[in-house]
């Protein structure tokens, strides 16, 4: 199956026929209890994100929690410049986001997070 023609033809198909519609109720109790709450969108280490085939899921995503109001990191960027995705793989046989990765996203979350982390402390 070629994965390149999948991801351009049928699934920007389907991300375009959801409609943006009511919020999730957790963060509807959420909002309602004055707690705040956050979304940290993941990448997929397929390539490096120069080249990154899923741009438009992540922008699709993070139009749609921002519809919501929901503070939004995603962590593209933080992966930026990487010439070897790999080096953010657990292992060599799993992409999932390894020691590196997962420190850069640490630093990440909490730049992005931490004042409102104070602010709601208070």
């Amino acid at each position: 199956m070629n994965m390149s023609a999948s991801v351009s033809g049928t699934i920007p198909a389907l991300i375009r026929a959801q409609p943006i519609g009511n919020s999730p109720p957790l963060l509807d109790k959420l909002t309602a209890s004055g707690i705040p709450a956050g979304m940290v969108l993941f990448p997929f280490f397929s390539t490096s994100m120069d080249r990154y085939p899923l741009d438009f899921m992540h922008e699709r995503v993070l139009r749609t929690w921002r519809s919501y109001r929901l503070d939004c990191l995603d962590l593209r960027a933080a992966y930026w410049g990487f010439d070897d995705i790999r080096e953010l793989w657990a292992n060599p046989f799993d992409a999932h986001p390894g020691e590196v990765a997962h420190r850069l996203a640490a630093e990440a979350i909490l730049e992005k997070f931490e004042p409102t982390w104070i602010d709601s402390s208070q």
